[in-house]
């Protein structure tokens, strides 16, 4: 990859997030034995245009299926990471998560019963201007495959960054060229 490109990609990440507005969720993690489950909650008051479109997090090892709720899908590569997006293609987007609303149905299985805690960004997009919104960040229960503590720098911020932005883009383009076709 381009040195050049490289540094312009972080550079803009880290200006992303000092810049970010205000963006309220929470997410519940539950484990039942080698199934860890999600409920999302968009915590942003009535009226906001905020809703939820995509989550994603670090895993410490290795996954054997991942599920979500109906018209969500994700991406993984089932040993570091897993990210849930929303498949709506045009406004009203009717599967974001509104606000004051949440969504339950996000499913990891490992073949683990070890846990540890990550960072999980949550993507808001913002329906009255349809484009992309805020972020927040929380802590998710995960798998941890490789003993607690010993996971390969899963926690690294701007790799992390780097992930969302590319899925970001993905998502932006995705809309557009929904609307353009």
């Amino acid at each position: 990859m381009n040195l050049k490109f490289l540094a312009l990609l972080v550079f803009f990440c880290l200006a992303v997030t000092a810049a970010r507005a205000q963006f309220s969720e929470h997410i519940l993690s539950t484990q039942t034995g080698q199934t860890f489950n999600y409920t999302v909650y968009n915590d942003e008051p009535s009226g906001s245009p905020y809703y939820i479109d995509s989550f994603a997090f670090f895993v410490d090892g290795p996954l054997s299926s991942v599920s979500a709720p109906t018209n969500w899908e994700f991406y993984s590569d089932y040993a570091t990471y897993v990210e849930f997006f929303n498949i709506d293609l045009a406004l009203p987007y009717p599967d974001d998560i509104a606000p004051g609303a949440s969504l339950s149905g996000f499913s990891i299985q490992s073949p683990t019963t070890l846990s540890d805690t990550e960072q999980a960004f949550v993507l808001s997009w913002d329906h009255t201007n349809d484009i992309s919104g805020p972020f927040d960040t929380t802590t998710v229960l995960v798998p941890d495959g490789y003993g607690i503590g010993l996971a390969p720098e899963s926690s690294s911020f701007i790799s992390f960054t780097m992930l969302l932005t590319i899925g970001g883009i993905i998502a932006i383009f995705t809309r557009k060229r929904s609307r353009q076709g």
